[in-house]
């Protein structure tokens, strides 16, 4: 159903610690927008202090889609960490009009996920972080394709046609009522 308000929804979280500001977007035509300000130097450091795992994507809003963005790369070069490519396709989906073709996994459908070798971005000068971010697109694009492959589906993004959305979310809205308790 419709939202219960027009315009704009945000929260906004302000800290101390590696990430000093958060903040997500949510428009009343259900448009969500997030964004995270760091300094690298910082996040590296808590990273490899810690031994956190960060999980994050690669491509940055607004696109283009699957182009890996520096920040993954620096990252990764500053914490000495790998990035760790994967990928997770179903052959059935629903994939939005937005600028990365974001999919709805549907039930009852073939999932593939896909876990490549870590990359090393070795090397904090400009060249190796561009070395690095083109090995971590390089690696994404082969899981994702290794994915959809497995899935028995096409890419959404490859030009080829998915489920149709109109049939598939209404096979899905009539499956959910059916299934409801």
């Amino acid at each position: 159903g419709p939202l219960k308000f027009a315009g704009l929804l945000i929260l906004q979280a302000r800290s101390e610690g590696p990430i000093p500001l958060l903040m997500i977007e949510c428009s009343s035509e259900r448009e969500i927008r997030g964004l995270a300000r760091s300094e690298a130097d910082r996040i590296a450091h808590w990273v490899d202090a810690s031994g956190a795992t960060v999980a994050m994507t690669a491509d940055v809003p607004p696109g283009p889609a699957r182009k890996a963005g520096v920040g993954i790369a620096t990252l990764a070069a500053m914490s000495g960490r790998p990035v760790v490519p994967f990928a997770i396709a179903t052959r059935r989906f629903i994939a939005l009009p937005t600028w990365s073709a974001f999919t709805i996994n549907l039930p009852f459908s073939t999932l593939a996920i896909v876990i490549g070798d870590p990359v090393k971005v070795r090397g904090e000068d400009p060249d190796a972080i561009e070395a690095g971010r083109l090995a971590v697109e390089n690696a994404l694009d082969e899981v994702t394709a290794r994915a959809y492959r497995l899935a028995g589906a096409s890419d959404p993004l490859n030009g080829q046609e998915a489920v149709k959305p109109g049939l598939t979310l209404k096979a899905y809205r009539v499956l959910t009522k059916i299934a409801a308790p």
